[in-house]
């Protein structure tokens, strides 16, 4: 990723999952697709800042993505 894509992804505003061997998917925090029209603005807005929220909290990436 650029550091772009890098920094958006730590922030919580585009979810990767997957393995390389597996491929991956890219999703809003509302979990639809990423480029989906059906993503939910307000609804991936409120989850990216709970994200970052238990992430200022200490919470590790992984939890706070379970959360």
């Amino acid at each position: 990723l650029c550091s772009t894509h890098h920094g958006i992804v730590h922030g919580g505003k585009v979810v990767i999952r997957g393995t390389w061997s597996e491929g991956f998917v890219f999703e809003h925090p509302d979990g639809s697709a990423y480029g989906s029209p059906r993503v939910e603005p307000k609804k991936a807005r409120v989850l990216a800042e709970v994200f970052q929220m238990l992430r200022a909290l200490s919470f590790k990436e992984k939890e706070a993505r379970r959360l």
